[in-house]
């Protein structure tokens, strides 16, 4: 009985293996877990990539929403205060104590001409315009405040200039960018009255007179291309093609010329601003202009029969060089115009 029990009692035959099998399918070889780490070092490193490029789409996308919102509000502002400009134009006799017709006649004045003509704006990014528009504003409110429809002088113009910071101690230097500058004076300040028959007759609008009411409304502006028109939306006779208007230019003379003491019916108005990504990739010259940048305007904007093409080389200059850039461009009627050819 004993040997019986003691019999009955071994392991079945096989039984060692298969607990011996077990183990071993209980667990992973080395070389299992090698696999498995590789997988999982490529899963990350594809999740880390998609994530990291993720993040630079959005920035990318932030920085261009944020340029060109910058900008189209500049843009705006630009085109709206243009649209108020104002001569108030009159008639006058030719010779008080003879007269044989009659002329027009204004106190004010409207000017487009090229960037960097007497210092205003850096040169061949285009025009500067000057104009009086009644915005009302002042710098004496206590005394001027009820008075909304103050005549104010008006300017936009580019230019490649620093931030305008207040000094700090070690401040990082200012960021220089091209800028749409806009010169807004107060009415106390309107000197259009003054140059009217004077030496200067451009003097109302000249940096030594305004350069405290000087500011920039949009950064990384590169163009601004001013073509004035006809009602029809044709070039001026007289002008010969220039991006240029003078409303005093040879006013007295007889006959007076078609621009003489009026305002255009519109201008046409493109600006081209550059992405802060592309702006911050170019800048490292601190106050020398981005070469790439002169380089692409170089030789545009001479003559208003070849704006479109232009433009057109404009962008294909930018893209060449990997620039992000964006054109605005609109006709903005001047509202108080009242064209006459005669």
């Amino acid at each position: 009985m004993s040997q019986t029990r003691a019999f009955d009692s071994w392991p079945a035959p096989g039984a060692c293996h298969i607990k011996r099998d077990r183990r071993r399918r209980a667990g992973f070889t080395l070389l299992e877990i090698l696999v498995a780490s590789a997988v999982l070092a490529l899963l990350v490193l594809g999740l880390v990539s998609v994530t990291g490029q993720s993040g630079q789409a959005v920035r990318a996308a932030t920085g261009k929403i944020e340029a060109s919102q910058s900008a189209r509000a500049g843009f705006d502002l630009l085109a709206r205060n243009l649209g108020q400009a104002t001569l108030n134009t009159y008639w006058r006799a030719d010779n008080p104590d003879s007269p044989r017709r009659y002329l027009r006649s204004s106190d004010l004045h409207f000017v487009i001409q090229q960037a960097g003509v007497n210092g205003i704006g850096f040169p061949g990014t285009g025009q500067a315009v000057f104009f009086q528009a009644p915005l009302g504003y002042t710098g004496d409110a206590a005394s001027y405040g009820g008075l909304p429809s103050l005549l104010n002088t008006v300017g936009y113009y580019v230019d490649f200039r620093p931030e305008d910071l207040p000094p700090l101690p070690n401040a990082p230097a200012p960021r220089w960018r091209f800028r749409l500058m806009q010169m807004l004076a107060p009415a106390e300040r309107m000197k259009a009255f003054a140059s009217r028959d004077g030496g200067d007759s451009f003097g109302w609008f000249s940096p030594g007179v305004y350069n405290d009411y000087v500011q920039p409304v949009a950064d990384n502006v590169i163009a601004l291309v001013l073509r004035a028109s006809r009602p029809t939306g044709e070039d001026i006779p007289g002008l010969g093609g220039k991006f240029a208007y003078d409303s005093r230019l040879d006013a007295n003379a007889t006959p007076q010329p078609v621009t003489a003491h009026q305002m255009p019916s519109a201008v046409e108005v493109a600006m081209v601003s550059i992405a802060e990504e592309s702006a911050n990739r170019l800048a490292g010259g601190g106050s020398s202009p981005p070469a790439v940048i002169v380089s692409a305007l170089q030789g545009l904007f001479q003559n208003t029969a070849s704006i479109d093409d232009d433009l057109g080389e404009l962008d294909k200059r930018l893209s060449a060089a990997g620039i992000r850039f964006r054109t605005y461009r609109t006709s903005v009627p001047i509202l108080e115009s009242r064209w006459s050819e005669n």
